[in-house]
């Protein structure tokens, strides 16, 4: 009984380690990440990580310049014209019709997501479904929640921004938020 019990405690222990609430939802993480580090990338790795989700990383059909300079004149250029640049890819209608939670991830550009995302967010229903944004940023935060509900019209989640990906304990504030965000 007692063996029986502690095997019970380490595999329950082992299910919340590697995403036990993708057993209740299908769980989609979509990301954009553009700087050499991908500082967004890891932190997309984390959450699919925890939440067994699948992840797919959001590409633009035209590849966004390396140096960091010109790439926010284009940031600022396509938000200036609310662009909406082609994607290189992207789920069929299908796919996207079979998840419950879908996070979105990118690095913050003049304080709000990329265009690409508005392209990756307006060529999906996401009714029924619910968004969860996170992103990186060198200094400004998540603020496109409403933005987001507005433009898909369902619920959105409370996001999280991390400045320093690498940081010892941004593994742990993942593991925290999502806590919070699936209770």
């Amino acid at each position: 009984m007692k063996y029986s019990k502690n095997l019970f405690l380490l595999s329950s222990l082992f299910a919340l380690s590697t995403g036990a609430w993708a057993e209740e939802e299908k769980i989609l993480v979509a990301y954009f990440s553009w700087s050499s580090s991908h500082n967004t990338r890891t932190m997309a790795e984390y959450i699919a990580e925890e939440t067994g989700g699948k992840l797919f990383e959001i590409k633009p059909a035209v590849p966004y310049t390396t140096s960091y300079n010109q790439v926010l004149d284009v940031a600022r250029k396509e938000l200036a014209e609310k662009a909406r640049p082609a994607l290189a890819e992207n789920i069929s209608q299908e796919e996207m019709a079979s998840y419950d939670t879908v996070f979105v991830g990118y690095p913050v550009w003049w304080y709000d997501a990329p265009m690409i995302i508005y392209s990756f967010l307006e060529s999906h229903d996401f009714a029924g479904k619910k968004i969860i944004p996170f992103a990186t940023s060198g200094g400004s935060g998540l603020n496109e929640e409403e933005k987001f509900r507005s433009l898909t019209g369902t619920e959105v989640a409370e996001g999280l921004c991390i400045r320093n990906i690498r940081s010892s304990n941004a593994r742990k504030q993942i593991q925290d938020w999502l806590s919070g965000v699936f209770k």
